[in-house]
């Protein structure tokens, strides 16, 4: 006997067939009632015993008609399921095959680290994905990314290093949305750590935990950074842009109780092969951060820009237990750089409180998660992105 197969794709054919069979059974009741407009004339007078029975036909068919539409929508969201299910699948396969073979390591070498172009176009369209954008939103969110990359290459070629910096300090507040900017991210991921460089500062990030452990107790929330002097992401020590991957783990701690399976070098590991950007420079893309929690089997939603209102931050609030939010420090001086902190939710006798971890003083306490993410910074922040976790 052959084998029995389910696929998205076959799925969504038999719901195609039903869609058809409705648009028949359309027909067929457009032509009864053209029977019951015409027959009258034909017959010279109206005969009442065809009548009813036309009536009941048409109502039959429509019953019939609706039935085969209801069957055409549930199947397209069954396939739709499939479809999803068989996407991530094929996304931790494809991690996993990077890991086993070390297939980070074909990207370009350079003195910095890879130059992978491969992962540019996949995160941009993972991004779109993650934010709900439509194909208008997209089309006008990658022309809006093309023109920032195209006029800071054109700056890079006409400046020296610290003219394009002043250039670009100035630029990306008046004239970049918060997509383009989260796309920017994506995209410089294609800057990476070889595989070797990255297990090199896995063995030495292992270490200086396991020697710190009075610092950095397992299960703990990590809420001071700039503690990190001795341990390394990227390029950079991890004290000045670890602040996404600190964000993942305080995450995981939330999530988990405390009783996660990897450790703070596990997922420094894990972003330096796939989420850092610009060898580390820029941190993290937060795309690479809901894809991390996404493909490991947690329920995630992500909004940013416009999508940033009361309404949909207590949405998120309500449907989601932890989240994690990038934010500009000042919108108004990019110089003051862009920082992730994590949210958790607490339960308190006195009603929930929203706490926020590796916030630049520790830890800080809002009554609610709309608090947190507007009144980031004294005020003066500007939030990103929003990820709901649970």
């Amino acid at each position: 006997m052959a084998e029995f197969e389910v696929s998205w794709k076959k799925i969504m054919e038999e719901g195609d067939s039903f869609q058809r069979m409705s648009e028949r059974l359309g027909s067929y009741c457009e032509t009864i009632r053209k029977l019951k407009r015409e027959l009258p004339n034909e017959l010279g007078e109206k005969d009442n015993s065809i009548e009813p029975v036309l009536d009941q036909i048409e109502e039959q068919l429509e019953e019939e008609k609706k039935g085969c539409l209801e069957l055409y929508e549930k199947l397209q969201s069954i396939a739709e399921e499939y479809k999803n299910a068989e996407l991530i699948a094929k996304q931790k396969q494809h991690r996993k095959e990077l890991s086993d073979q070390s297939k980070v390591s074909e990207g370009k070498e350079t003195e910095q680290g890879i130059i992978d172009w491969s992962k540019g176009w996949d995160n941009i369209k993972e991004l779109a994905k993650a934010l709900g954008l439509t194909a208008f939103e997209t089309a006008a969110f990658l022309r809006d990314l093309g023109k920032l990359i195209g006029a800071a290459g054109m700056e890079g070629m006409k400046q020296s290093d610290t003219d394009w910096k002043a250039w670009f300090m100035k630029y990306v507040p008046e004239n970049v949305s918060d997509y383009t900017m989260l796309g920017l991210l994506s995209f410089l991921s294609i800057l990476g750590i070889s595989e070797k460089k990255a297990k090199k500062h896995k063995n030495a990030n292992e270490e200086e935990w396991a020697v710190n452990q009075n610092e950095y107790k397992k299960g703990d929330y990590i809420e001071y950074q700039d503690k990190m002097s001795t341990m390394q992401y990227g390029n950079c020590p991890a004290r000045t842009n670890a602040c996404e991957v600190i964000a993942a783990y305080n995450a995981l701690q939330s999530l988990t109780g405390g009783n996660g399976t990897e450790d703070f070098p596990d997922l420094l590991y894990h972003f330096e092969r796939d989420g850092i950007t610009a060898y580390g420079e820029l941190g993290t893309s937060p795309q690479a951060i809901h894809s991390y929690f996404t493909e490991n089997g947690y329920a995630t939603k992500m909004i940013a820009g416009k999508q940033i209102s009361s309404e949909f931050v207590q949405e998120i609030s309500d449907q989601y237990t932890t989240y994690i939010m990038t934010a500009y420090n000042d919108q108004s001086n990019l110089e003051s750089q862009i920082h992730t902190v994590s949210i958790t939710r607490e339960r308190t006798v006195g009603g929930d409180k929203y706490v926020m971890h590796n916030d630049y003083a520790g830890a800080k306490t809002y009554d609610s998660l709309e608090d947190a993410v507007f009144e980031y910074n004294t005020g003066n922040g500007e939030p990103i992105s929003l990820i709901g976790i649970k």
